[in-house]
């Protein structure tokens, strides 16, 4: 998720029950994916080329997914050919979905029925998890259990490690209770969501690419792709479509798998993995050097490595490997024997229990083929052998979930095998396996059905393993909701029905169990506030249904207006994109129980004067004072933490006047009155600072924030300015910090460096230490963090070239965690660059939101994706951050809709999300329609809620 931080997939529905397609379709409602609540998910992984168009039908979200489509995803994803298909008697070859079907169960990928594979039924959620889990080869040994109730059916035990890894994985989420529901169907738009939370990166076009950090699962698509300087946090996969060109890994550490399923030329330079599988349908040249090192090494198609790369452990499940270069350690599957290492054949019996294969090349004087000569299996004694293996028995009904009793036969497609089978769990050998005698095997209650195939000659088949699971016909089906559980902007009117003839609903809407003596469904339920439902159904003369449990979270939110406000330029296109900073006019904070808003009028006049409003709970105006300035320029207002309010002003010195005061920094009792203040004109800049280049004042606050910190009697104004006339003949723009002596109100000595030209700025304290972060366009042309005066670490390098004043990113927050420090921002799409170093007219209204993490103690930087709008009809602002208590985060930014042609803004959507101080999501993406932020007003916390102004609203959103 990677989630890329994105809405989690409502999967977290009740226990068991039938698909029934017109039921389910009924509940089908609008299928734009603009403004879609899964539109992120959608978007991305539409420009995979993996949602398009089909069947002459658009993509829907929110219409149910077919198994047949789920078969078309998959093959678009992985690229999967066919071989070996296996045929079905729904699945006619003229039919869109025919080649994906066949493709994607020739990789023995999702589950069937016998000789139908049923392409137009409704996908159900563990049918879906199920092949997912198949297709990214998600296995784990060690899986923790979660979902409880398996015994009553809830999940499908063919589909139980499926689910269960899903869960492990934070691909889905069970409730406290362990409830998935499995068997409903799933949504386009929910299965999207998946995808994306399973696929970070997809490259399908080839060329150069290094993402520093990929939080997530890689796909690599195409041939002919460089991919350098990477850490990749999941898996790497060289789908099965690769079939041709140079696949170069360089650099590229792998913290889960590099799964090789297709490709013809593999290089690897400096590659980290600790397991590494390869399963290609044909034969894979591997090239490595010897800073390439694969601890673990899986076999299971034909294949050839080359160079020196380091092999810890291979283990061999297809005979013939070729390795020019030696293993350390060498294990066969039951199903292999042979390998070829330097030329040599190497079979299971010449190694030992520890599996060294280095000790064997000890030997002198020995044939051509020492391993032969030594081995006492009369099969390899030969001079020419075959090492086929028995294909695996096949039942004619595949395992899963019936109506009524089964007979089950099996077959394999080699001639003359003996079939052994067991029906009580146990792994199949010849020693304790049931000799299959061809007639059906009766399945009257849950089994596994475990067989294998033998042959002279040759090796033993694989072992089949199916579940199958016939339920007990006198149990009412579990009801069904109208509406899934989710977050919801707005009250829900909610239906529940079961297809059980003449059974009636009882339901609880305070988390209990409900009974026989609970709420009788009779009319549509009203869901105005968060809640958790929990139904089951009832019937005479039959058991009681399994209980579903719903859980519904109605965002709690307040808009109302606010009177007598100052006019705010509130966020919207425009200001979104604007390409310098710009000092903000408007602040809110607390005061003895009161909501105070400060509003600037006037800017850049002789009338400039401050405005100050206090609100009660009623949100009824009992505070209001104005203070008038005789200089004309607004920098900025501060909450001081010693219980006095500071305000900064300015005046332009176009004349170059030493003497004259550009900035006056007033301090104000609790009631605003003036206490003191401190007026500093060029001389005194020239006194306290230690560089002497460019640091005049001309103009104050130019294109620019005005940021303040206090520590103690320390005060530190963070900002920029325009400077006089350079020898040049320019003015030039730079940041410039003042620090000041609160016990005197003087200005002390410092030792800064800024950016020029810098917008942006920023300014903390954090454990005695300063920090000052500025957006810089030229020297240096990145986000700077310099800590007291002197440590420079950059968090982002901002593409385009110097003396391009526009940087396509905007800074919306800055925090500072116990581990990291968080710098929010917007930007540009920055493969979008002309070649004067200029940017696309088209990118600058096209802006990602993201998150970047330098840790405090390597300052390497992470890099998280909160909203790609990029190559979209959407933007996103700027996030603004809110510190909450516990090192947690409130992340919020405006999401808007926009025509490309005209740029006018169309629609807008709040956005929000908790964080921990590691940048992990504490919570899904939430959004509120028709609601923004103001560029100017930080969001701060009240009685254990989020509130703002923008124009003339209060807004307020619940911690709860």
């Amino acid at each position: 998720m990677s989630k890329k931080l994105k809405r989690k997939l409502a999967l977290i529905l009740g226990l068991t029950i039938s698909s029934n397609t017109n039921f389910m379709q009924i509940y089908a409602t609008e299928n734009n994916i603009d403004a879609h609540w899964a539109e992120d998910s959608i978007t991305k992984i539409q420009s995979f080329g993996v949602l398009e168009e089909f069947n002459n039908t658009n993509f829907r979200p929110n219409d149910y997914v077919t198994r047949a489509e789920v078969a078309m995803y998959l093959q678009k994803l992985f690229g999967f050919s066919v071989s070996q298909s296996k045929y079905y008697d729904d699945v006619e070859n003229v039919q869109w979905y025919a080649n994906a079907v066949n493709a994607v169960t020739s990789q023995h990928i999702m589950n069937d029925y016998g000789t139908s594979f049923r392409p137009n039924d409704l996908a159900t959620r563990e049918e879906v998890i199920f092949a997912l889990s198949q297709a990214y080869n998600l296995t784990d040994n060690q899986i923790a259990y979660f979902i409880t109730d398996t015994a009553d059916n809830q999940v499908s035990s063919w589909a139980k490690d499926a689910v269960e890894i899903f869960v492990q994985k934070g691909y889905i989420e069970g409730r406290s209770d362990g409830q998935i529901n499995p068997q409903e169907p799933i949504t386009q738009a929910e299965f999207a969501v998946l995808l994306d939370r399973l696929t970070n990166t997809f490259i399908k076009d080839a060329g150069n690419y290094s993402f520093e950090i990929v939080e997530g699962n890689l796909f690599i698509a195409n041939g002919d792709i460089n991919l350098k300087n990477t850490i990749i946090e999941g898996d790497a996969y060289i789908t099965s479509g690769v079939s041709e060109g140079i696949i170069n890994l360089d650099n590229v550490e792998i913290k889960g798998t590099l799964y090789i399923e297709g490709g013809e030329e593999i290089l690897l330079t400096g590659l980290s993995a600790q397991n590494v599988i390869v399963n290609a349908p044909k034969s894979v040249l591997i090239k490595g050097d010897k800073s390439t090192e694969f601890q673990k090494l899986t076999v299971k198609s034909e294949v050839t490595f080359n160079g020196d790369l380091i092999i810890v452990e291979a283990n061999i499940e297809y005979d013939g490997v070729n390795f020019e270069n030696t293993p350390q350690k060498v294990s066969f599957s039951q199903d292999t024997s042979w390998i070829k290492v330097n030329g040599r054949t190497v079979i299971a019996n010449n190694l030992d229990e520890d599996g060294q294969i280095s000790n064997y090349f000890r030997y002198e004087g020995l044939s051509s083929d020492p391993f032969l000569s030594n081995s006492s299996n009369s099969i390899y004694n030969s001079s020419t052998f075959d090492l086929g293996q028995v294909s695996m028995p096949m039942p004619d009904v595949l395992g899963g979930s019936f109506d009524e009793e089964q007979f089950i036969t099996l077959e394999t497609k080699t001639d003359d095998t003996i079939i052994y089978y067991t029906l009580d769990g146990s792994n199949t050998t010849v020693e304790n396996g049931i000799i299959y005698d061809g007639k059906p095997i009766h399945i009257s209650q849950p089994t596994t059905i475990k067989a294998i195939a033998t042959k002279f000659d040759m090796v033993t088949s694989p072992m089949m393993v199916q579940y199958y699971e016939v339920p007990d016909k006198n149990q009412v089906t579990t009801p069904r909701t109208s509406i899934q559980s989710g977050v919801y902007n707005e009250a829900q009117l909610l239906h529940l029905s079961t297809i059980t003839e003449e059974a009636q609903i009882y339901y609880t809407l305070d988390g209990t169990t409900p009974t026989i003596d609970s709420i009788k469904y009779e009319e549509p339920i009203f869901i105005e506030n968060t809640t958790t439902l929990k139904a089951i159904a009832v019937s005479e003369d039959m058991q009681n249904s399994h209980m579903i449990t719903e859980k519904y979270t109605i965002n709690k939110y307040t808009k109302k207006f606010l009177t007598n406000l100052h006019d705010d330029y509130v966020t919207n296109i425009q200001s979104t994109i604007e390409p310098f900073a710009t000092t903000k006019k408007r602040t809110i904070f607390e005061q003895n129980n009161l909501l105070v808003v400060v509003d600037v009028m006037g800017d850049g006049t002789d009338n400039l004067s401050i405005l100050i409003q206090g609100f009660d709970e009623d949100l009824e105006r009992v505070l209001e004072k104005e203070i008038h300035s005789d200089l004309s320029i607004y920098g900025g207002f501060f909450e001081g933490d010693d219980g006095f309010y500071y305000i900064v002003y300015g005046e332009q010195n176009l004349e170059q006047n030493n003497h004259k005061e550009v900035v006056r920094v007033v301090q104000y009792d609790e009631k605003f009155n003036e206490i003191s203040h401190l007026s500093i004109n060029n001389n005194d800049i020239l006194r306290t600072a230690s560089q002497t280049f460019d640091i005049n004042v001309a103009v104050p606050f130019t294109s620019s924030t005005v940021d303040i910190a206090q520590l103690d009697n320390e005060l530190v104004i963070h900002t920029g300015k325009t400077g006089y006339v350079y020898t040049d003949g320019f003015k030039h723009q730079s940041g410039i910090t003042f620090v000041i002596n609160l016990e005197d109100m003087s200005l002390k000595p410092n030792t800064t460096r800024n950016a020029s030209h810098s917008f942006d700025q920023y300014v903390k304290y954090d454990n005695g230490s300063l920090f000052r972060l500025e957006l810089g366009d030229a020297y240096p042309r990145s986000i700077v963090l310099r800590e007291n005066f002197d440590r420079e670490s950059f968090v982002y390098d901002i593409g385009g070239k110097i003396g391009n004043n526009e940087t396509g990113i905007q800074i919306g927050g800055f925090e500072i965690s116990d581990r990291n420090y968080i710098v929010g921002v917007n930007k540009i799409d920055y493969g979008n660059i002309l070649p004067n170093g200029t940017f696309l007219e088209e990118s600058s209204y096209n802006r990602e939101v993201i998150l970047f993490l330098m840790d405090k103690v390597t300052y390497r930087v992470t890099e998280i994706t909160l909203g790609n709008y990029l190559g979209t009809s959407q933007t996103g602002s700027a996030p603004k951050i809110i510190s909450l208590e516990n090192g947690e985060y409130f992340v919020m930014w405006t999401e808007f809709l926009y025509d490309k042609y005209s740029k006018e803004e169309l629609a807008q959507t709040l956005n929000y999300v908790k964080i921990d101080g590691n940048g992990k999501a504490l919570s899904d993406i939430r959004t509120i329609e028709n609601v923004r932020l103001s560029d100017y007003v930080q969001p701060i916390v009240r009685n254990n809620e989020i509130v703002w102004v923008a124009g003339d609203y209060y807004y307020s959103i619940s911690l709860e």
